[in-house]
């Protein structure tokens, strides 16, 4: 019995002690909060004068050796904008469709078979194989009818052009008049 009253009394102590702890934390958090706040109520005002956004861009602006605060922010815009430059030529190398089009079909339907000449457009710095293109087809009331998706197992040079003639999308509605075609997918070579 005396042994589980003492082991009570370790365990109290313990839990008091990470109170206080956590009081303590909780104290020098909002300090540190309170003395940020209180800095930047002295040095804002010097740093919206000058044209930075806040005392924390001036500083930053300093460290790199700009206390011109247009010539501080050309230069991050020019940083942001070389990034984004980055950023989307390594997307587009990645996502071959976003620099590839249809540029023209004709169609004809052989009972309800669909029979495709696609001229495809390839504006990429670096061929492609493997290209998938979506179909949706619909009648003359504009009511879609039927959507096709098929792969043509053909190459297309870096920024060339190439017709494929006869790609059968297969049996679709014997109504749809009207059709419209995109591609969905592509490989890099």
């Amino acid at each position: 019995m005396w042994f589980v009253k003492g082991m009570l009394k370790v365990i109290a102590v313990g839990i008091i002690g990470m109170i206080a702890l956590a009081c303590v934390g909780i104290g020098i958090g909002a300090w540190d909060k309170h003395k940020a706040e209180q800095v930047a109520e002295e040095r804002n005002p010097t740093a919206l004068a000058a044209g930075f956004r806040d005392y924390k861009d001036m500083d930053q602006a300093a460290k790199n050796g700009f206390s011109d605060s247009n010539a501080w922010h050309e230069a991050e815009l020019k940083k942001y904008e070389e990034k984004r430059k980055i950023e989307h030529a390594e997307f587009l190398a990645t996502h071959p469709t976003e620099r590839m089009k249809i540029s023209k079909t004709t169609w004809n339907s052989g009972g309800s078979s669909v029979v495709l000449n696609v001229t495809i457009k390839n504006e990429n710095d670096y061929g492609v194989k493997d290209i998938g293109i979506g179909c949706v087809f619909k009648g003359n009331s504009g009511t879609q009818l039927d959507e096709k998706r098929h792969v043509i197992f053909e190459t297309i040079p870096a920024n060339t052009e190439k017709v494929l003639r006869e790609v059968n999308l297969g049996f679709t509605n014997s109504q749809a008049s009207r059709y419209n075609c995109w591609i969905v997918s592509a490989r890099r070579l």
